[in-house]
């Protein structure tokens, strides 16, 4: 990977106002801002089709629950491709942002993490959302 001006934790945003214009390091971040606000919610909304599914389909009869089942994997299928279509555009953004290329960012892995030093408001990691990743732009250390 290639080395990406992340900035230094607490001047990212070097000041308030900055902040509420998203103006992020120099460059008007408000569109990355607002793919990752969409792909966080249709994370969010995942979790919440799932359970509503599932309690659904343990409550049918046997014929109920295949119909059910079919339906839920459409769902999650579907949700999964506008994820995936929408993390596109955000690596796409952020690059941007960044002053990068696409093959730059294509290994980062994003996260439903929050972050008050990224472009997005959100962490990055270098490979993988896991236990010991470090975030790229605060620096602070996954659990």
């Amino acid at each position: 990977m290639a080395h990406l001006e992340t900035g230094v934790p607490g001047t990212n945003w070097s000041n308030p106002e900055n902040r509420r214009n998203s103006i992020w390091n120099g460059r008007d971040v408000t569109a990355l801002q607002n793919e990752y606000s969409d792909w966080h919610a249709m994370h969010v909304s995942q979790e919440h089709v799932a359970e509503a599914m599932g309690h659904q389909i343990g409550q049918a009869d046997a014929e109920r629950r295949s119909e059910l089942e079919r339906a839920q994997e459409l769902v999650t299928d579907a949700l999964n491709a506008l994820i995936a279509e929408c993390e596109s555009e955000i690596k796409r953004l952020l690059a941007e942002a960044l002053g990068a290329s696409l093959d730059d960012v294509g290994e980062l892995a994003i996260s439903l993490d929050r972050c008050s030093e990224s472009p997005m408001l959100g962490c990055v990691y270098p490979e993988r959302v896991e236990s010991g990743a470090k975030c790229l732009f605060c620096h602070l250390t996954r659990r």
